[in-house]
């Protein structure tokens, strides 16, 4: 009887149910474990020429399902959220997901895949107008406390960066 309803009224019913783990040994966001812990910090310009620091931070959910993150920026002495995130093993498609949301009420959502030196996201922005955007980001690490992230959206029929920075973690 349980079964046909919806995981938030079995949640909030308190009862669980056992999910079949996808494959043996670590879970496949171990992948991503290095990310959490510390503030990851980047310096960058705004469209107006000033300069920003974006603050990342990457933690465990709870129940360690799930890696979540936040991204603050701060420019001309104020701190602005811009976004929340979300990513975890989506057991269907057997690939690591992501779902975002700005400050403005864009979602994103995406796949990541992990590489040999850091990682490869397919998104795409569905923003708060109802308009959309294919985006690629990449990731390539430099030791456990660096990474270069970088965005890319199709100009022309080709994939062109139109963001660049250098994210370093400032403390555990």
């Amino acid at each position: 009887m349980t079964k046909n309803l919806p995981l938030f009224v079995l949640a909030l019913t308190g009862l669980t149910f056992e999910i079949p783990a996808g494959s043996a040994g670590h879970h496949p966001l171990e992948q991503l474990a290095w990310l959490v812990g510390g503030t990851w910090i980047a310096e960058t310009t705004t469209p107006d020429g000033n300069t920003a620091t974006v603050e990342a931070t990457y933690r465990w959910a709870d129940h360690r399902q799930a890696i979540q993150y936040t991204l603050l920026r701060r420019s001309a002495g104020k701190v602005q959220p811009a976004l929340e995130g979300i990513c975890g093993w989506h057991p269907v498609k057997k690939q690591l997901v992501l779902w975002e949301m700005d400050a403005k009420g864009s979602l994103t959502e995406g796949t990541v895949t992990v590489n040999e030196g850091g990682q490869h996201h397919e998104e795409v922005i569905y923003g708060a107008d109802g308009s959309t955007l294919p985006v690629r980001a990449e990731i390539t690490r430099d030791g456990d406390d660096s990474f270069l992230f970088r965005a890319l959206v199709e100009k022309d029929g080709e994939w062109t960066e139109v963001f660049r920075s250098t994210y370093r973690r400032a403390a555990r």
